[in-house]
Parts: C-alpha cells; structure tokens; sequence
C-alpha cells in the first residue's frame, strides 16, 4: 500500500495540474454564491426602502416578481456551476486518489452502499425514511472483497399539542460505512457499539434501547469494554470471530479515530464497519484555494485509514474454510 512520500510525489507530479486547473472554477462557483448573496441583500433593502417610501406607480407584487426572478435565475446558475465544479474535483482528484491508493479499487462519485447491506448489518435497527449516499469505493485488497461509501440516514419525526403538528428530520447515522468479506465462517451477528460518548452518546443510547435480538456480553479485555458494549446472537460464535488478536486490533483502529464514533458488527461472513463524521468528507471546498498539499492530504489519509483497515483487523488471513 502507498505511503506519505509516495503520495506526495504523486501530488507534485500528477495531482496538482489537475488541481490548478480546477481553481477557475472554483472562483466561478464562489463569485455566484457571492452574487446570489449580493442579490437577496439587494431584495431585503428594496423591500425596507418601499415600505418606507411612497411609489405608487410600483406595486408590491412587481418587486416581488422583479425580486423573484432574479433570484431564481442566480439560484439556478450557482446550481449548475456546483454541480460542474463538484463533479470535476472527484473525478480529477478523489478518483485518481483511490485509484493510486490501489489499482484493485474503484470509485463512483454517485455511488453508494445498498440499503440491504446498511440494514443487514443490524447495527441501526430504527426505522429509516431517508437513505442517502455517495463516494462508493469498491474493490479487492489481496484475498478481501470490500467496500465503503458516505452514507446518511434519518427519519421522519412528528410530534402534536393539540394544535399543532410539527415534522423534523433525525439524523441516525452520518459518515462512512464498511463492509467487507470476513475472513472466517460464521452465522448469527455480533455488534459492537460504543459505549460512551459526548456527541453520540444519544446514538449509541438509542440504538441500545431498541429491542435486540441480540444480547449483551462481556470480553475479557479491559480496556475493549470500555471502548464499546458488546451483543450476540451467541456468546461461543462471538469469541470464536472475537479472538484476543482481533480484539487487540479494534482497540489499536480506535486508537487512531479517537474522537470518532465506531460502529462494528459481524453478520453472516461479513463485517460492518460505521465510522460517524456528522459532516461530508469527500466534497472540494470554495472559498480557499484548492493548491494546497495538506488539506489534499486530508482526502489520501482518511481513505487510505479505512482501506487499510483490511490490513489492521487481519481481514486476509483466511481460517480454514475461508481460503
């Protein structure tokens, strides 16, 4: 697998034409978020200065429409330039990133991690009315099928006084989702979920109250239970896919996501891996300049910390009947 030298010969040499090139429109993007800002400041003002001053031949409906359809028009035209410059920078940068991470991965900037595999995995059992993702990587790291994407799912919310009915949307999970071929045989499912924590303590606590078919069991590893709350279908197939090694593996993964809510379970010969971010990863930013080697970085590290992942957790040691 590539390393931090390797990737920053790939920027100077590859990387960063691509990037330069892309600036114009970033520029382009920004001055029409700029303008379309301009242009709803501009409306508020013509609205103060109309109801303070005396136009009769001007109707409030003109300056709405007026009003209207400039903003309209601005809207769509930031619309379409985001949508240019966005699908450019994935695929001249995070594209040519995951492909020179590994020549064995693919990448879809549209693509996204089925809804069966999201449900399968039972780490999220709450009802979902919203299923949203993208940035599908995809591929086969030596003998381990895998693959990952953002996804983002919510549902719906409705709450009544009486009077009143309201509607919000909860957020259940936001970030990147795993999954792989596991390297041993199994039936049932084993979770994982994190045991405390500030802003996913909520989480964490609702999808524990959620009834389970799985139920709660202790390791011996300390410091594992105090990193994450441990169910199973059953507790002997639970060791047997939770060896010390692999428990010691975890433990060291948390270690380099401190800070960062992990979700795993294994079900069925597959694991499951939720890795909570609150916030999209893989999306260019607007108002600095894209010629700019460390934030660049930021992309190669986070994909190439969950590729590796197959490495970390031994995915590629086959056992027995998983050759």
């Amino acid at each position: 697998m590539k390393n931090q030298e390797q990737f920053k010969s790939f920027y100077a040499h590859r990387l960063k034409e691509s990037i330069v090139g892309l600036e114009e429109k970033r520029k382009r993007y920004k001055n029409s978020i700029l303008q379309f800002i301009a242009a709803g400041v501009f409306f508020l003002l013509a609205i103060i200065i109309y109801v303070n001053t005396s136009f009769d031949w001007l109707s409030p409906g003109t300056i709405f429409i007026i009003a209207g359809i400039g903003m309209i028009g601005m809207g769509i035209s930031s619309k379409n330039k985001s949508s240019d410059y966005v699908g450019d920078f994935k695929e001249k940068v995070i594209k040519e990133i995951v492909t020179f991470i590994s020549e064995d991965l693919s990448y879809e900037s549209q693509g996204k991690i089925d809804p069966v595999a999201y449900h399968k995995s039972r780490i999220f059992l709450n009802r979902v009315d919203k299923y949203e993702g993208d940035d599908l990587v995809k591929g086969k790291i030596d003998k381990t099928e895998m693959r990952f994407s953002e996804i983002k799912t919510s549902y719906k919310q409705t709450t009544t006084n009486g009077k009143q009915t309201q509607t919000r949307w909860v957020n259940i999970f936001h970030g990147l989702f795993f999954v792989a071929d596991f390297n041993k045989s199994f039936e049932g499912s084993t979770i994982l979920l994190p045991a405390s924590g500030g802003f996913f303590n909520k989480i964490t606590r609702f999808s524990q109250n959620i009834e389970r078919k799985e139920k709660p069991m202790k390791l011996e590893n300390a410091q594992f239970n105090k990193l994450f709350n441990c169910f199973t279908t059953d507790e002997i197939k639970a060791r047997y896919i939770l060896s010390p090694a692999l428990i010691e593996r975890i433990v060291d993964f948390k270690e380099k996501r401190k800070g960062t809510p992990l979700f795993f379970s294994f079900v069925d010969d597959h694991l499951y891996v939720g890795i909570e971010h609150g916030k999209d990863l893989f999306e260019p930013r607007v108002f600095k300049s894209l010629d700019d080697f460390d934030w660049i970085n930021s992309y190669f590290l986070e994909i190439k910390l969950v590729v590796d992942m197959v490495e970390d957790l031994n995915l590629n040691t086959r056992i027995w009947s998983k050759e």
